[in-house]
């Protein structure tokens, strides 16, 4: 089976993005910027796919009981063109409980 040939993407960032990115290595123990690459694209492609199904991608918090949502316009653009016009929700803005409580 043949390889396929390997293209070269080169881009600038600026010394603080750069020095984001090395701490992330470091914390990951990912030895090279392509292998990071590689891993940061893995993730966007999954979270991509999930919001194009109407998932939210969050962090969940077990022990408290609580979850929090990435908020990137490009998962929410792939959220709404991934689904029917017809199927689209408002989005309404969730109120805490305690605060519900003392609306209630």
């Amino acid at each position: 089976m043949e390889s396929e040939p390997l293209l070269r993407i080169q881009f600038e960032m600026s010394t603080e993005r750069v020095t984001e990115l090395d701490h992330l290595m470091r914390a990951t123990g990912i030895r090279t910027r392509r292998e990071l690459f590689e891993n940061a694209l893995t993730l966007f492609g999954w979270a991509v796919a999930e919001s194009g199904r109407g998932h939210a991608i969050t962090a969940l918090d077990e022990a408290a009981h609580r979850y929090r949502p990435i908020l990137m316009p490009a998962l929410e653009t792939a959220r709404r063109s991934s689904t029917p016009p017809h199927v689209r929700r408002r989005r309404i803005p969730r109120r805490s409980s305690a605060r519900a409580r003392e609306r209630g």
